[in-house]
């Protein structure tokens, strides 16, 4: 899901997307390349657009969104290296959206799995 990727875009100049699924992956890369059975986000941009004031139209969000996006990984958050076998650089900011709260079943998991992705290799 890239909801949480339309504010984040315009401060990062790169973007590593992950989930746990093939196919939520494969679904990014597709909206990425822009093929034509992909899932339609350009009202949701255009909700965030809306919601934030912003100045740029959807459209230039969704440019911009595609060029920062650099890698989209496979992600295991309960792993000691959530993106096994890749090592992934350590990040300025990262973000989570349900992916924590699904995967641990109680708090210490979620701290755990919190700090992970974070983590000098």
């Amino acid at each position: 899901m890239i909801h949480s990727l339309i504010s984040a875009c315009v401060y990062f100049e790169e973007i590593v997307v992950s989930d746990f699924t093939d196919s939520n992956c494969r679904e990014i890369e597709r909206w990425l390349r822009k093929e034509g059975s992909c899932f339609d986000w350009n009202p949701i941009i255009q909700f965030v657009c809306d919601l934030e004031g912003k100045s740029r139209s959807p459209e230039e969000v969704e440019q911009w969104l595609r060029q920062t996006v650099k890698q989209v990984l496979k992600c295991d958050v309960q792993l000691t290296n959530p993106f096994h076998p890749l090592t992934v650089e350590l990040a300025d900011c990262l973000t989570a959206s349900l992916c924590l709260e699904a995967a641990c079943q109680n708090l210490e998991m979620y701290r755990c799995a919190l700090q992970r992705p974070g983590s000098a290799p």
